[in-house]
């Protein structure tokens, strides 16, 4: 992110010494022969080159690939969230009152330890803080 901004900045640069060049021959009627001209757009474009070549090089492509560490978060982030997704399938088949007894209080209970749960999750993105490290339990009888 940071090279894009400062290729931005060098950019805004360029554009702005291209621009002094094309007003040298407005504003100061400053003569100039067919050759220089040639030969000054020839540069810019053998800098314009240079300037492709050594961003295209080998080593530069490869380091826009992924590292070893995103494709790592990569790999776990899906595996953990399908995880969940399957997890919270299987308490959605709790509902099912042929076969459970439950009371709304409980499934409130549940849900809230599950939004608390994905709110603290969310917010170690943000933050260096942790999730609660209690584990969810309702009141046996």
């Amino acid at each position: 992110m940071r090279c894009i901004h400062r290729a931005s900045k060098k950019d805004k640069k360029a554009a702005k010494n291209l621009e002094k060049i094309v007003d040298l021959s407005r504003r100061h009627n400053h003569e100039y022969h067919n050759e220089d001209l040639a030969q000054i757009l020839e540069y810019i474009d053998q800098c314009l080159l240079a300037t492709r070549e050594h961003l295209m090089t080998e080593e530069n492509i490869k380091s826009l690939k992924p590292g070893k560490n995103r494709m790592k978060f990569m790999r776990l982030a899906e595996k953990r969230a399908n995880k969940v997704s399957k997890q919270l399938l299987l308490i959605g088949k709790l509902s099912n009152k042929t076969n459970y007894a439950y009371s709304s209080e409980e499934v409130a209970q549940m849900f809230a330890y599950i939004e608390e749960c994905v709110t603290a999750a969310r917010n170690r993105f943000q933050t260096d803080t942790s999730g609660p490290e209690k584990t969810f339990t309702l009141g046996r009888p």
